[in-house]
């Protein structure tokens, strides 16, 4: 266990005891100036939220594996090759599910003085999410679900009346990683050292950090697929090469010309999963929060990646209209788009360094040393507009250092 699982708990009264009122008239203190509503304190329950530990507790764990061959391919020269992999299991996950509607009531939005049960579209006291238009157009539109909210209705609906949502650390989800590793290494060859590296790996998982909201939390499998960690492909090499100029002789040339070194590191990988959230003024869920959608994928295959700026991946793969539950929807009104369908551009970067080391007398020297971060300038975007496709900000631009060091 660790100190959030226990520390992250905190116990409250079923009543939030902070209070909140905008723009009140000092003179009626209910009444909201800029808006003109009017509450009255028997009209509204101020319900406070609370956290919770599962009573099935088990302690988070994991194995880990790996098998390798190593070669001598000739002096100096080696090849590995080996399997590295790791299994999960009673990894921690918050569950905000546990004071959400029941789902037989949670099928429709409540308006004022609703009971719970079935909409019709010609009851004048329940009203369902179809009869509230928010453009005018027929559309399913959330009016119904502002008021129910409002009123302090649904929390009288809810599985334990008084409180709001409810969280519920539980230690249920697994994660598996498994890669190919394959590296070959160099070591004073003439006068080169350096190293090779490319793996390939995949790392799936529920959740990727502990205390993480699951994001349909009657169904955690929903989450299951390429975790934040996951770089399908890495390329890593690195090297440190005696530049053989003026090497040989003695004088003031080779002291100052001689004796160079350059060294440097690359790296290319492909990209990190990033999750697409539903867009969208309706939740058709309905069941009082505590979980977050996703859009449907069109039919088309796999997603489409143009890769370029202004569009990273095809957003027409997106539909955002989700049929919610109580008009027929299927999944409980969750959206199909798994989490890792969008794939992040990958990264690129060369660092170079070039730097020499003059003795002074037996005990002292200095080195100088130029160095550069991101030498090509290769541009490293952070994220994706996934409304738009757009890609978003930089990161990394290539740096120029100069510096000396002085040992005695």
């Amino acid at each position: 266990m660790q100190g959030n699982d226990i520390f992250g708990v905190a116990t409250s009264a079923p009543y939030d005891p902070s209070l909140n009122i905008n723009n009140p008239y000092f003179s009626q203190p209910g009444k909201n100036w800029s808006t003109g509503n009017v509450i009255a304190p028997t009209s509204l329950i101020f319900a406070g939220s609370g956290d919770s530990l599962a009573q099935t507790y088990r302690a988070p764990a994991v194995a880990m594996f790996s098998l390798g061959v190593q070669r001598e391919i000739t002096p100096a020269m080696i090849w590995v090759v080996q399997y590295v992999g790791n299994i999960q299991w009673h990894q921690n996950i918050v569950n905000n599910a546990l004071n959400s509607l029941p789902t037989n009531i949670g099928l429709v939005n409540i308006a004022n003085g609703a009971q719970p049960g079935p909409c019709s579209v010609a009851s004048a006291t329940c009203v369902d999410a179809r009869q509230v238009s928010g453009d005018g157009n027929g559309k399913y539109g959330s009016d119904a679900a502002t008021a129910f909210n409002n009123l302090g209705s649904q929390n009288a609906y809810r599985s334990y009346p008084g409180y709001a949502g409810i969280s519920q650390d539980e230690n249920v989800a697994t994660g598996t990683y498994n890669g190919l590793q394959s590296a070959l290494r160099i070591q004073n060859r003439w006068g080169l050292s350096g190293e090779l590296d490319y793996t390939y790996s995949h790392q799936i998982d529920i959740q990727s950090q502990d205390r993480n909201n699951v994001d349909n939390p009657w169904y955690i499998k929903y989450d299951k697929g390429s975790g934040s960690y996951d770089r399908r492909q890495m390329f890593n090499a690195n090297y440190v090469y005696n530049l053989p100029i003026f090497n040989k002789g003695q004088g003031l040339v080779q002291s100052i010309a001689g004796g160079w070194q350059i060294a440097g590191t690359l790296t290319k990988v492909t990209g990190i999963p990033q999750q697409v959230n539903l867009n969208s003024s309706v939740d058709p869920v309905g069941l009082g929060g505590g979980y977050t959608n996703h859009p449907n994928m069109t039919p088309g295959g796999k997603l489409h990646y143009p890769k370029t700026v202004s569009q990273w991946f095809d957003t027409s793969r997106i539909d955002n209209n989700i049929t919610p539950v109580w008009a027929g929807g299927t999944n409980l009104g969750f959206g199909n788009w798994h989490k890792d369908a969008l794939i992040l551009p990958g990264r690129f970067n060369l660092t170079t360094s070039l730097y020499k080391t003059f003795q002074i007398y037996e005990r002292a020297s200095f080195q100088i040393k130029f160095e550069s971060f991101n030498t090509l300038n290769h541009t490293e975007f952070n994220s994706v507009n996934t409304t738009s496709g757009a890609l978003n900000g930089t990161q990394d631009p290539r740096n120029l250092q100069l510096a000396g060091k002085f040992t005695f």
